[in-house]
């Protein structure tokens, strides 16, 4: 029979418990080590890009599916902050949150970025902007010239709305414009006459006019290439260096097409499901 040493097995014992704290304080099994979170997000359907399912409030779309993917394929689990509520100062709390370490990155911010903040040379994606005729017409939206006169929409438009700049600068060109009409509503008019364009999110206004029926009947020209949505950090902060190793990632989707089906399916997908059908997304339906 083998007779146990008790100040060799408490030593052992003292051994394994330093090398388990030593372990554990440089990070090789704490749970959330490899884990980042991701906020600054808004409460609010901007599909394909980004949307909050009425189901279980979690997030959809392009940039959270495959922001996942590619921290994914560099060793990372991600958690989501709660949405802000979009208001006039929601930008500004989406920037604050990131700048005072409230969240680790977003996968949301615009070039060139604000005070403190690091994003990467490849954006998610591009958001795209198009032009909403009647079939047949066609108006460059950089002449002066063929703009005088004319009358349209500019969706999201607001003083705090993306499209708010170029809203301005229809309006220096001699053309009246209206930020406060809604989708549908501006469609309508388009159709009668009455408007002569409508300037928006290119995917969503293709959403708008499948959902009206009346895609064959308009012209939808998309319009440049956009602004792009990047992954932003902290520039002082622990993952300054992750927007940067993630554009290969970003790179390799849009060369592969990945980015294209995905931002079709995305919108596929908000258009045709709804909560009742057990698809998770609440349907698409546009004002």
């Amino acid at each position: 029979m083998i007779k146990l040493n008790t100040m060799s097995y408490r030593d052992l014992h003292k051994r394994l418990a330093s090398a388990l704290l030593l372990i554990v304080s440089s990070g090789v099994l704490a749970s959330d080590s490899n884990t980042v979170s991701i906020g600054g997000l808004p409460d609010m359907a901007t599909a394909p890009y980004i949307w909050v399912d009425s189901c279980n409030r979690e997030f959809r779309g392009v940039l959270p599916h495959l922001a996942n993917k590619a921290l994914s394929e560099e060793g990372y689990s991600v958690s989501y902050q709660p949405p802000i509520p979009v208001d006039k100062d929601a930008w500004q709390k989406a920037i604050t949150g990131l700048q005072t370490g409230g969240y680790d990155i977003s996968i949301a911010m615009f070039d060139p970025p604000a005070a403190g903040i690091v994003i990467g040379k490849e954006p998610i994606i591009y958001q795209k902007t198009s032009l909403v005729t009647r079939k047949g017409e066609s108006l460059n939206l950089n002449s002066a010239e063929a703009l005088t006169g004319t009358r349209g929409i500019v969706l999201d438009a607001e003083e705090y709305g993306s499209g708010y700049h170029l809203l301005t600068q229809l309006k220096e060109k001699g053309s009246e414009v209206f930020n406060t009409i809604k989708a549908i509503e501006g469609f309508k008019m388009l159709a009668a006459g009455t408007i002569d364009y409508i300037v928006g999110d290119h995917y969503y206004l293709l959403g708008v006019s499948k959902v009206m029926g009346n895609y064959g009947n308009l012209s939808i020209t998309q319009q440049g290439q956009g602004k792009g949505l990047y992954v932003g950090a902290r520039i002082d902060g622990p993952y300054a260096n992750l927007p940067a190793a993630l554009d290969k990632h970003f790179i390799e989707y849009r060369k592969s097409g990945l980015l294209d089906k995905f931002s079709r399916e995305s919108l596929l997908r908000w258009i045709r499901e709804d909560c009742e059908n057990n698809s998770g997304d609440q349907a698409f339906n546009p004002t």
